[in-house]
């Protein structure tokens, strides 16, 4: 709604395909000077099918203390959530092609495919 000069779909999307490039390889360089114990990861999968499992073994691993006193706040929080749908993306074959090349080594490295679940292609 906002700015100083006009940008097109074209320049943000390419923003945002850059943007995304730039925030991997910032995490990765963090996570090479991260000390021992001090950087897990969870993906969002996991977290969807046993979020209080996947809590309790990143407060194991990063010695965050005791878990069974977050896992009340954390069962409360999940049950407020509870009816939460995932988003659904539609993007052209143009577009999931540029995502593929901007994105496809960070996707590949997480383990991640394209869900045609959650993914409806358009024109």
């Amino acid at each position: 709604l906002y700015g100083l000069e006009p940008v097109s779909p074209e320049e943000i999307e390419e923003f945002v395909l850059q943007a995304y490039v730039l925030h991997e390889e910032a995490i990765a360089a963090g996570v090479r000077l991260a000390a021992p114990g001090t950087f897990a990861t969870v993906r969002y999968e996991d977290l969807l099918v046993d979020a209080p499992a996947q809590v309790r073994r990143l407060y194991s691993k990063l010695e965050l203390g005791n878990f069974e006193e977050a896992e009340p706040h954390l069962n409360k929080y999940l049950a407020s959530v509870a009816g939460h749908k995932r988003n659904r993306f539609k993007l052209s074959e143009e577009q999931r092609s540029r995502v593929e090349e901007a994105w496809g080594k960070f996707i590949a490295q997480k383990g991640y495919s394209w869900n045609e679940q959650y993914l409806s292609m358009v024109g």
